[in-house]
């Protein structure tokens, strides 16, 4: 079956070019100075590399390789909130002093207000330990990290477990991987506000039409919540089979 392609007016598509204009514009972050600005402008690049490239890829039907980029892209926004609003982060990040899970631990520092995920509150820091540790394993070629690549195919009165073709979409996975992609990008559009501060300031139209997106993000996410989109796992497509 084909999939359904996500229009250029889709909150997501919107996001990911008002992001692409921050990154092309290279403002200042929101800390002063050379070394905060380079190392969140390549950062952030990086980051929105990321979000096309598992896109592009669960478009194509590559589904384990998508999922194998998710924990890159958490470790990402990690290390873009850390250089651009912690103060002396992006000189041990440039210097390599600083890993993802110690960006993380800079970051939480600023981070007060608990956040409402699911009816649960958590700290920011419980919140990106618990999606680190759900996309660890995926992160590996494991096998749990393969099972999305496996399709029911119809067999009479039964099914057949087969691996997917190159290009060949399983719409369930695709359709569970895309709601990981809003939730990632519900969360990143926020942190380039928040990174680059005096340039949503200057851009005014900019900021109404992020805000805007992010609106229409949260209410597809909670659809995607009320059908289990967000969980990890198991893959969508086997979902109801005995492990």
């Amino acid at each position: 079956m084909a999939a359904k392609i996500a229009g250029p007016l889709s909150p997501v598509q919107r996001s990911l070019r008002i992001m692409e204009q921050v990154v092309a514009d290279d403002p200042h972050a929101a800390l002063p100075g050379d070394r905060p600005r380079m190392t969140a402008h390549v950062v952030a690049t990086h980051l929105l590399h990321l979000l096309h490239g598992a896109g592009v890829l669960n478009f194509h039907g590559h589904h384990s390789a998508a999922i194998a980029l998710f924990r890159q892209l958490e470790d990402a926004l990690d290390c873009l909130l850390a250089v651009a609003l912690v103060p002396g982060a992006a000189d041990r990040w440039w210097e390599g002093e600083i890993k993802p899970s110690d960006a993380a631990k800079l970051v939480q520092q600023s981070k007060s207000e608990p956040l409402r995920i699911a009816g649960e509150e958590l700290t920011w820091g419980e919140y990106r330990r618990r999606l680190r540790r759900d996309f660890n394993p995926f992160s590996h070629c494991s096998r749990p990290l393969t099972q999305y690549n496996l399709a029911l195919v119809p067999e009479g009165d039964a099914y057949e477990i087969r691996c997917n073709l190159p290009g060949t979409i399983i719409d369930t996975n695709a359709h569970q991987i895309d709601a990981f992609l809003v939730a990632h990008t519900l969360e990143t559009l926020p942190a380039f506000m928040e990174c680059f501060p005096a340039y949503f300031d200057a851009h005014s139209e900019l900021a109404d039409e992020a805000g805007a997106a992010l609106k229409e993000m949260q209410e597809l996410m909670e659809r995607h919540m009320a059908h289990r989109c967000h969980e990890v796992w198991p893959p969508a497509e086997l979902r109801g089979l005995r492990p």
